[in-house]
């Protein structure tokens, strides 16, 4: 998958996708190969479920995996006053 932004933007924006989440304002693709199932933002950091079972901070450091779903499988991922 190719994804080309329309115009230059300083806005960050992340487009989850089958095959990662794209990060418009670098053009950059994370955990590539990865389907993302939900994403959220909170200030500077992305939250993804990444494959509907693993979750991922995506900050300055690039990402960090925080848990793993031992059964099932999620479908949302969502912030509430600083708690994912």
């Amino acid at each position: 998958m190719s994804i080309r932004t329309m115009s230059p933007t300083t806005v960050r924006a992340l487009v989850a996708t089958e095959q990662g989440l794209f990060d418009t304002s670098t053009g950059h693709t994370v955990l590539a190969d990865r389907s993302m199932t939900s994403v959220t933002v909170d200030g500077a950091d992305a939250y993804a479920l990444v494959d509907g079972v693993e979750l991922y901070r995506i900050g300055g450091h690039g990402p960090e995996p925080l848990a793993r779903l031992a059964d099932g499988q999620g479908s949302a991922v969502h912030v509430h006053r600083g708690s994912v």
